[in-house]
C-alpha cells in the first residue's frame, strides 16, 4: 500500500466526503511541481490563483509556536480549539496535534485540494488525518461552519485561536478571505442568539407567565401545517425598497399567501392592503406602537410567540391569533401538559422575517418571494414612517458601509449581516425556490433576484382563495385545556419553590458562619464540620429538577460562565457559593411573586368557567358578567367577545318585561364595548355605538344605575372623532405612497434595465422581448410616414432593440447584438424626419456607439449616413461620420 493509499484510508474513515473530494482532484504537472532539498525534505512549487508561484516547504520553525497558540495551549480548564488556515505539507498540524489533550480539537482549512493531495502522496499523515481530535475542511467554497455553533462556548471563553500559514494563504488569497469572512459571520450569528437569550431570558419568561390565559384559549400554529400546500408565498418585510412595489400585493392577494412582519403594519394597512398573516415575536413593550390606533387589525390574523407583550398587544389584539411555543423553553415545558400542543415555528435567524419564511414553509409553500428585505438603507431603515418609532435617524448616519445588489454603496447594520448569513444558511438546505423580490438592498445568496411583478406573473397563476377567511375559521375552534389540573400543579409547585428558597437561605447562613470561623482560624473545629455536613444535606434538597423552570433568570450561573470552566486558584470556595445561593434566593422570590399573580388570574378563569356553566343564570346575564370580569382583569379581547354575545342575546328579546329588566345593564354593556373598541383602535365601531347611546342617555347629576352619563359618552365621542381624523390622515398619506408606487413602478423597459443592472442577462432579454411585444400590440396601424403616433411607436421599437442589443453585448453575444441593432436601424430609416426630434441624436449615437463596441463601425457609418439623408446638414452626425472615417483609416 502506497503512502497516499494509507493516508486516503485514514481520511476516508474520519472524513469520507473530504476523501471523495481529494480522490476526484486531477493534479496538473504544470501547476504543481514536487522537489526535494539536499537533506531530502520535500518541497512543492505551486501556481497560485493569481498566477504567481508559491513555494510550500518544510522549513517551518516548530520549536517556537506563535504566542497566541501558546496562550491557548496553556489553558487548563475546558476544551481548547485551534483553527489552522492552510494544511501545507502537514508539519504545523502534526506539531500542534502532539500538544492537544483528549477533548481538544484542531480544525484545518485547506482551500487547495490539489495541495492536500500532493501532501498525502509524499508524507505519512495518517496520525493527523485519522485523529479524532482533527476536523479537515477543504475547497474554495467551503460551507461547513457547524463547528462555530458546536464549540461556541469554548470560542467565546478564550480557548480558541487561529493560525494562518502565510505560504498556503498566498496560494488562494480570495478563498481564505472568504473563509475568514464566513467564519466571522457565523460567529456573529451565534453570538447574537446567545446574547439575546442571556439578556432577555427573564423578560421572555415574565411575558410568557402573563400570557398563559391567552395561550390556553388560542389556536396553535399546528393548525396551519400544510394548510396552503402548493401555493406560493410572499414575505413582506419593512425595508425602504417596499415603497417601490408594495402596490403589487393587491394583485397577489388570494393567489399567494402574504405574510408580513409586524413593523410593516403601519405601511400596509392604512393603504388598504391586508396581509393574510402578521408575524410578531418581540417582548419589547414598544412593539405596540406598530399596532396602535389601527381599525383594520380586527381583519388581520396574527401569529405570535408567547413572549409578545400581554398588556399592550396580546390581551387586546382584536383579530384571530395563532401561537408558536418553543418546545424547549423551561417554563413552557413545565406547563405544556395542561393544554393542547400548539406547535412551533423554528426561529432560525433572530428576526421576524426568518420566522415568516419558516411559517411559509410550514404552511406548505415551496416557492417563496422576499420583498422589503433590504438589509441596508440610505436614509431610513423602514418604508413609510416606521423608523422614527424605534430609532433616532441621526444615529443611523455612521453605520457600516456595504455594497448593494447594483454594486452601489449603501449602509447596513451588524445585525443585518447576521440576518443575511442566517437566510443564506437556510436557503442552502431548503428544497424549494426562493426569490429576492426586494428590488434593492443587499443580495442574499441562494435567493434569485426577480422583480415582484415578474414573480407574480410567473408563479402566482393559481386559483384564487379567500386565505384570510380560511385562517379565521382555523383560529376559532374550541381549544381543549385542563384548567383545574394546571392550577393544582402551580399551587403544589409553589410550595416546593418556597422550600427550596428556605433551604438556600439556610445554606447562606451556614456559609456566612463558616466564613466567620475561617477568619478566626477555626475551620477545623467541630462546629465547622457540622456546618459542612448540614450544607451537604441542604444542597441535595435545593438542587431539584424544578429549578430548571427558573433557568432563564439564572444565565450567569447556568449557561456559559460555569465554575468548572475556571482554574481552581481563581475560585473562592466561600464567596462563590454565597453569590450563587444569594442570587437563587432572589430569583425564586421574584418568580414566586409572578407565580402568585398567575395563580390569581387562573382562579378568575375558573370562576368564569363555573359562571358559564351555571344554567340557573340566564345566558344574557352570564355573558354580561363574564365580559365585565374580563374587563376588570384587563383582558380586552375576551371582554369584547362576551359583551358582544350579551348584546346579541338582548337583541333577540321580544317581551317588553325582559327588555325593561335588562335595559340598564345592556346600556352599560354597550358603553363598555365602546370603550374597549376605542382601546383596540376600532374607532368607527365605537362611534357608531355612541351615536346610538346618545338617544338613550341623560345628563343627570349622577349616573343612572347601568347607564353612563351623557357627558361621559360625549367625551368618548370627541376622542373617537379625533382618532378617526388622525387615521384618515394616515390613510391619505399611505394612499399617496401607494399611488406614487403605481405611477413610478414602470414598464418592461424598467424591468429590463433593472435586470441589466444586476447582470441577469437572461431576465433582461426576456423583458426587452416583452417590451417589443407590447410595442407591436400598441401599433394598430401600418407604419407610414407622417401618420399620427408614428414617431412614438418607432421610438419604442428602437429603444427595445437597442436595449436587447446592449444586453447581448454585455453577455458577450456580439452576433445577436448586431442583429438587434440592425433591427433598430430599420425603424430609424423608416422614421422620416425623426432625426430632428428632441433626444433623437442621443438615441442614434447610442446605437452607433454600440455598433462600434461590437466591432462594426461600417454599420455605425451606414446608420449615421441614413440619418443625414433625412436631416442634411446635421452638424452632430457630420462630425460623427468624419470621426468614424478617421478611425477606419487609422485602423487600416
Amino acid at each position: 500500500m502506497t503512502i497516499y493509499e494509507k493516508n486516503l484510508e485514514a481520511l476516508l474513515e474520519r472524513h469520507p466526503k473530504v476523501a471523495q473530494r481529494i480522490e476526484s482532484v486531477c493534479i496538473e504537472p504544470k501547476e504543481i511541481a514536487i522537489s526535494y532539498t539536499d537533506s531530502g525534505e520535500p518541497e512543492v512549487l505551486i501556481v497560485a490563483s493569481n498566477k504567481d508561484e508559491v513555494l510550500i516547504g518544510s522549513a517551518v520553525d516548530l520549536t517556537n509556536m506563535p504566542q497566541q497558540i501558546e496562550n491557548v495551549l496553556a489553558k487548563k480548564g475546558g476544551r481548547r480549539l485551534i483553527l489552522v488556515m492552510g494544511f501545507g505539507l502537514g508539519h504545523y498540524p502534526e506539531a500542534i496535534l502532539k500538544r492537544l489533550k483528549e477533548d481538544d480539537l484542531l480544525i484545518i482549512y485547506e482551500a487547495c485540494p490539489a495541495l492536500l493531495k500532493v501532501a498525502m502522496q509524499i508524507r505519512d499523515l495518517c496520525d493527523v488525518l485519522g485523529s479524532t481530535k482533527v476536523r479537515v475542511l477543504v475547497g474554495e467554497e467551503n460551507s461547513d461552519f457547524a463547528f462555530v455553533r458546536q464549540y461556541h462556548h469554548d470560542i467565546v471563553n478564550g480557548r480558541f485561536c487561529v493560525l494562518k500559514q502565510s505560504a498556503c494563504v498566498l496560494v488562494n488569497r480570495e478563498a481564505y478571505e472568504r473563509f475568514r469572512k464566513r467564519f466571522r459571520e457565523e460567529k456573529r450569528l451565534v453570538d447574537a442568539g446567545f446574547v439575546t437569550g442571556v439578556h432577555r431570558g427573564a423578560e421572555w419568561t415574565n411575558a410568557l407567565m402573563k400570557n398563559i390565559p391567552v395561550i390556553l384559549r388560542s389556536a396553535g400554529v399546528n393548525r396551519l401545517k400544510d394548510l396552503f400546500k402548493g401555493r406560493p408565498a410572499i414575505i413582506v418585510s419593512a425595508g425602504p425598497s417596499l415603497e417601490k412595489n408594495f402596490h403589487l400585493l393587491r394583485k397577489a392577494k388570494g393567489r399567494a399567501v402574504i405574510l408580513a412582519v409586524d413593523v410593516v403594519v403601519p405601511t400596509l394597512l392604512p393603504a388598504g392592503i391586508i396581509p393574510d398573516l402578521v408575524i410578531a415575536l418581540e417582548a419589547n413593550p414598544k412593539l405596540y406602537l406598530v399596532f396602535q390606533d389601527n381599525p383594520l387589525l380586527r381583519h388581520t390574523p396574527l401569529l405570535c410567540s408567547g413572549e409578545v407583550s400581554h398588556e399592550t398587544i396580546l390581551s387586546s389584539y382584536p383579530g384571530p391569533v395563532f401561537m408558536t411555543l418553543p418546545p424547549t423553553q423551561p417554563f413552557l415545558v413545565w406547563l405544556s401538559p395542561f393544554w393542547e400542543d400548539k406547535g412551533y415555528i423554528e426561529q432560525f435567524g433572530g428576526s421576524v422575517a426568518h420566522v415568516a419564511f419558516e411559517t411559509a414553509v410550514y404552511m406548505g409553500a415551496s416557492v417563496i418571494a422576499l420583498m422589503g428585505q433590504d438589509l441596508s438603507f440610505a436614509e431610513k431603515l423602514h418604508a413609510g414612517d416606521v423608523t422614527k418609532l424605534f430609532y433616532d435617524e441621526e444615529a443611523l448616519r455612521n453605520k457600516p458601509i456595504a455594497t448593494d445588489m447594483f454594486g452601489e454603496t449603501t449602509r447596513t447594520m451588524p445585525q443585518f449581516l447576521v440576518f443575511k448569513t442566517a437566510f443564506e444558511n437556510r436557503f442552502k438546505v431548503f428544497e424549494g425556490r426562493v426569490f429576492n423580490a426586494t428590488e434593492g438592498g443587499l443580495s442574499i445568496d441562494g435567493a434569485k433576484i426577480m422583480r415582484l411583478a415578474d414573480f407574480i406573473d410567473e408563479f402566482c397563476c393559481v386559483p384564487e382563495a379567500d386565505i384570510v377567511s380560511i385562517l379565521f375559521e382555523h383560529a376559532h375552534h374550541e381549544m381543549p385545556y385542563d384548567l383545574e389540573g394546571l392550577i393544582t400543579h402551580l399551587v403544589g409547585s409553589r410550595a416546593i419553590f418556597v422550600d427550596i428558597r428556605n433551604n438556600a437561605t439556610s445554606i447562606v447562613e451556614c456559609i456566612t458562619r463558616i466564613k466567620a470561623l475561617r477568619d478566626t482560624n477555626r475551620l477545623k473545629s467541630r462546629e465547622a464540620s457540622n456546618l459542612i455536613r448540614k450544607i451537604e444535606v441542604l444542597e441535595v434538597k435545593v438542587e431539584q429538577p424544578l429549578l430548571n423552570v427558573v433557568a432563564p433568570y439564572r444565565y450567569r450561573m447556568e449557561n456559559y460562565i460555569k465554575a468548572g470552566d475556571l482554574e481552581d486558584e481563581e475560585l473562592d470556595v466561600i464567596e462563590e457559593p454565597i453569590g450563587y445561593y444569594g442570587e437563587l434566593i432572589k430569583v425564586i422570590g421574584n418568580f414566586l411573586d409572578r407565580l402568585d399573580d398567575l395563580i390569581r388570574v387562573l382562579e378568575k378563569e375558573r370562576e368564569v368557567d363555573v359562571l358559564l356553566r351555571r344554567g340557573s343564570v340566564p345566558a344574557i346575564e352570564r355573558y354580561r358578567r363574564v365580559g365585565m370580569l374580563y374587563r376588570e382583569a384587563g383582558v380586552a379581547k375576551r371582554a369584547v367577545s362576551y359583551l358582544e354575545m350579551a348584546v346579541t342575546e338582548f337583541a333577540s328579546f321580544t317581551e317588553e318585561a325582559d327588555l325593561a329588566a335588562y335595559w340598564p345593564a345592556i346600556i352599560e354593556a354597550y358603553f363598555v364595548l365602546a370603550e374597549i373598541y376605542f382601546e383596540q383602535g376600532r374607532f368607527y365601531e365605537a362611534k357608531e355605538i355612541l351615536e346610538v347611546l346618545d338617544n338613550y342617555t341623560t345628563d343627570t347629576a349622577g349616573d343612572i344605575v347601568g347607564q353612563p352619563a351623557k357627558s361621559k359618552a360625549e367625551a368618548l365621542m370627541t376622542r373617537c372623532e379625533e382618532k378617526i381624523g388622525v387615521w384618515e390622515e394616515r390613510r391619505r398619506k399611505a394612499e399617496a405612497l401607494l399611488a406614487h408606487a403605481e405611477t413610478n413602478y414602470g414598464s418592461h423597459f424598467e424591468s429590463a434595465a433593472f435586470y441589466l443592472k444586476i447582470r441577469d442577462y437572461e431576465m433582461a432579454e426576456q423583458a426587452y422581448k416583452k417590451a417589443l411585444g407590447e410595442a407591436e400590440m400598441a401599433s394598430h396601424v401600418v407604419l407610414q410616414p407622417g401618420a399620427l403616433g408614428y414617431d412614438t411607436d418607432g421610438a419604442r421599437f428602437i429603444s427595445a432593440y437597442y436595449g436587447l442589443a446592449h444586453t447581448y453585448w454585455a453577455a458577450n453575444k456580439k452576433e445577436k447584438a448586431i442583429k438587434a441593432l440592425d433591427a433598430a436601424c430599420t425603424y430609424v430609416l423608416k422614421m422620416k424626419g425623426a432625426a430632428k426630434l428632441d433626444g433623437a441624436s442621443a438615441m442614434y449615437k447610442l446605437l452607433g456607439d454600440l455598433y462600434c463596441d461590437c466591432g462594426r463601425t461600417d454599420r455605425a457609418m451606414s446608420l449615421y449616413e441614413g440619418v443625414l439623408s433625412q436631416d442634411p446638414g446635421n452638424s452632430f452626425f457630420e462630425e460623427e461620420v468624419k470621426a468614424l472615417k478617421q478611425m477606419t483609416a487609422l485602423t487600416s
